[in-house]
């Protein structure tokens, strides 16, 4: 069965961290959420920041703080003005707050005042911002304070640059995502949206590329190296194919699903698809999920299509 909501907190941004311009900018920008006990982690698919907020007495989230990835994490992009990140996956594991940005490249937008020659320009124009290419962990202080290093524990991410990193050289080669890697996300092409840690086993939920209706889960390990990057194991080919396995929804309904990037008390993952906005209240209602009740109120999950 389905569990339903126990309450429905506020978040109350920090009004000294900017006009109210600025704030509404962060609220619009939310693209990443994970609770962790009494503090709820917030990413943006702008800037470079992430944030706090602590559960208050009548159950709502304040105290917001802001904390600069730059000066955290040695960044691809770190010139006078960084590109973002696109945070789309957050998670809390063994004292590390984890993130990972989108991966992936944008292609200009038609502009109304611009001419059809100029449109034609802007559309054959494709980016890549260096620091979507982060994959990355960060340790916590004893105040829950994310730091570049504590006694035992140091940030670090994966091994890359403003062209790429180990998980889209990897991805290059893989018969299925490989031709994607160069389309921009819009297009079908490479995008992340979702990230789920346990130890040394990462999962990466992917909004893009979709295959035939096959939305694709990564099943990655790390390792840290004293470098300061992360690597990926030996097993990445072997890992990725047999991840790569669309889950089959049953007969019932067979386009349906939920996407689930976090962890249950129990340690399972659960992958599967976006349902239809229109079809979601019908889809939660008839217990069509086949994630245990434990899987939609966990921390790390983002369910039924978000």
């Amino acid at each position: 069965m389905f569990s339903t909501p126990a309450s429905q907190p506020l978040l109350r941004l920090d009004p000294s961290l900017g006009s109210k311009k600025d704030l509404a900018k962060i609220r619009d920008n939310l693209s990443a959420i994970v609770l962790a006990g009494n503090h709820v982690w917030l990413g943006g698919d702008e800037g470079t920041h992430l944030h706090r907020m602590t559960r208050d007495a009548g159950g709502d989230f304040s105290d917001h703080k802001r904390f600069d990835l730059l000066s955290l994490l040695e960044l691809p992009d770190q010139g006078p003005k960084p590109s973002e990140i696109d945070i789309e996956g957050l998670d809390i594991d063994e004292g590390y707050v984890w993130l990972v940005g989108s991966h992936s490249r944008k292609r200009k937008k038609v502009e109304k005042d611009e001419t059809p020659a100029q449109n034609l320009q802007r559309l054959a124009t494709v980016e890549a911002d260096g620091n979507r290419y982060t994959l990355a962990r960060v340790p916590l202080d004893d105040d829950q304070n994310p730091t570049r290093r504590t006694l035992s524990r140091a940030a670090s991410r994966l091994e890359g640059d403003a062209s790429g990193n180990l998980l889209t050289r990897a991805l290059t080669d893989d018969e299925h995502v490989g031709p994607f890697c160069s389309i921009p996300s819009k297009d079908n092409g490479l995008d992340v949206e979702g990230l789920a840690v346990r130890g040394d086993r990462v999962f990466v939920g992917m909004r893009g590329p979709v295959l035939r209706g096959w939305a694709v889960l990564l099943d990655l390990e790390v390792r840290a190296e004293t470098t300061g990057f992360l690597q990926l194991t030996q097993a990445i080919a072997q890992t990725l194919s047999s991840a790569r396995r669309p889950w089959d929804p049953g007969p019932r309904h067979p386009r349906e699903g939920c996407l689930h990037t976090g962890r249950t008390d129990d340690g399972p993952r659960w992958a599967g698809f976006r349902v239809p906005l229109a079809k979601r209240a019908r889809h939660r209602q008839r217990g069509r999920c086949p994630a245990p009740a434990a899987a939609h109120r966990v921390r790390g999950t983002l369910c039924c299509g978000g």
